[in-house]
């Protein structure tokens, strides 16, 4: 969560709650949150299935499209809920790409080579604007799906172990957000 953070800039972080990538968990937590800070601007969720927990609770408080909810993962139900006009937006990670860059950088380290201590790999802001092309993101997560095994032809090869920072914090990953203020635009008159 240090990056996520670190990123936020002049956005007010006010809660963060643990929702352990359960749909109601997130759905009970947001609930809570929602009625703590009335006043809040958004929510952000570290995967779809919380998000959409996230976006029951803003419905039900009868705040869809006052209050923004943001996941990671772009499954179907969460693109569903963008076409929908109900959540702001998910991104879309590709799966077999990280994987593939994970195990470049380990081979080459292995090698000898100086690594970067950051490997950035793409991702896609899902909204209302881009949604219609969700039969595209399907199609590059089916392609990495098929593509994740490794042929049993390279079955001789050393295996390769994923390398984590020193004093790396993963439970922030279960993490939903809120936020109270977002930075005014330098457009915009407010």
């Amino acid at each position: 969560m240090e990056g996520f953070r670190s990123g936020a800039g002049k956005l007010e972080i006010v809660q963060e709650e643990a929702a352990d990538w359960d749909r109601e968990k997130a759905l009970n937590a947001a609930d809570a949150i929602l009625r703590a800070h009335p006043d809040l601007k958004a929510f952000y969720a570290a995967n779809d299935g919380m998000a959409l927990g996230v976006q029951q609770a803003v419905n039900n408080a009868g705040l869809t499209g006052k209050v923004l909810v943001y996941g990671t993962d772009a499954i179907d139900d969460a693109l569903t809920s963008i076409q929908a006009g109900q959540m702001t937006g998910t991104a879309a990670q590709f799966p077999f790409l990280m994987g593939q860059l994970e195990v470049q950088a380990c081979v080459a380290a292995h090698r000898g080579a100086k690594m970067e201590s950051v490997t950035v790999a793409p991702q896609v802001l899902i909204t209302v604007d881009n949604v219609a092309d969700r039969a595209r993101w399907k199609r590059k997560k089916e392609e990495g799906k098929r593509r994740r095994c490794l042929r049993k032809s390279n079955q001789h090869r050393p295996a390769v172990q994923r390398h984590h920072q020193p004093n790396h914090d993963v439970r922030g990953n279960h993490a939903c957000l809120a936020f109270r203020k977002f930075p005014t635009n330098s457009k915009s008159s407010s």
